[in-house]
């Protein structure tokens, strides 16, 4: 299945191979065409900033996509009940293994 990439900017993904390119034109007044809209992306910034402040207190710039990941992913559990959101993250769990000397590397 080939990825479908949403921008404000018509011209930011010209090359893209294998990639649907849907944009929406802030410049004009369209925030949302269907489901190209940039509200996911405008929401996950705060979202971290507010994690590097509350929660972690200082990001290290060794791990970004750790970070990213685990923000990424809160939205699709949002729905959960407490217990569905345990039970999903435990079988994510399942078969992997993290040491000290991989996370601090």
């Amino acid at each position: 299945m080939r990825a479908t990439v949403c921008t404000d900017d018509p011209a930011a993904c010209k090359g893209m191979a294998d990639t649907r390119h849907e944009a929406v034109n802030h410049s004009v007044g369209e925030y949302a065409r269907g489901m190209a809209h940039m509200n996911g992306m405008e929401s996950l910034w705060p979202t971290l900033k507010r994690a590097c402040h509350g929660t972690f207190h200082h990001l290290s710039g060794k791990h970004p996509d750790h970070y990213t990941r685990e923000f990424v992913g809160r939205p699709n559990a949002r729905d959960l009940d407490t217990i569905a959101q345990m039970s999903t993250l435990a079988w994510g769990m399942v078969g992997k293994r993290l040491q000290r000397r991989e996370s601090v590397a």
